[in-house]
């Protein structure tokens, strides 16, 4: 009976410690799939972005401590945007030092009216220059559903 009974603990006790695994991805998990507009939620990326990086100057700037590997890329610095509201926020990988055809390769990115992009079960990428030289890939994440996190984002940002 007692082994029976520790069997049923052990038990128990992985598939709870397998489900609290699924519910709290990585911090690199997390803001990769942001990044690759894969299904990230807002609430965990907001996370993972304090977790691997620190403030740059501009509100919604990060600096990652380590690059971060996004499409075979390193990715060195991360915006976050609110959008006005309207679509979410939009997740942005700056690439410093890599060349934006590498960049639309790696992302498969397609062209099109308004430019290189692609559309995901997700969300939208795009690719964008910054500063006249930095090459940054945006996700914009679609909106499923009325009651959206954007809330909470807005005034994440805003704190800051």
């Amino acid at each position: 009976m007692k082994i029976r009974a520790a069997i049923i603990i052990v038990t128990l006790l992985a598939t709870s410690s397998a489900s609290a695994l699924r519910v709290m991805p990585r911090p690199t998990t997390t803001l990769t799939r942001a990044l690759a507009c894969d299904g990230a939620a807002p609430e965990l990326v907001l996370n993972a972005i304090e977790t691997l990086g620190k403030p740059d100057t501009n509100a919604g700037d990060y600096i990652l401590e380590k690059p971060l590997i996004l499409f075979g890329l390193p990715v060195t610095h991360v915006t976050v945007t609110d959008s006005a509201g309207e679509s979410g926020p939009t997740y942005i990988a700056k690439f410093p030092d890599v060349d934006i055809n590498e960049v639309v390769a790696a992302a498969r990115l397609t062209l099109r009216a308004g430019g290189y992009m692609r559309d995901t079960d997700d969300g939208r990428l795009s690719i964008d220059i910054f500063d006249r030289v930095v090459v940054g890939l945006s996700c914009t994440p679609r909106m499923r559903r009325a009651d959206s996190p954007i809330h909470m984002m807005t005034g994440w940002l805003q704190s800051r």
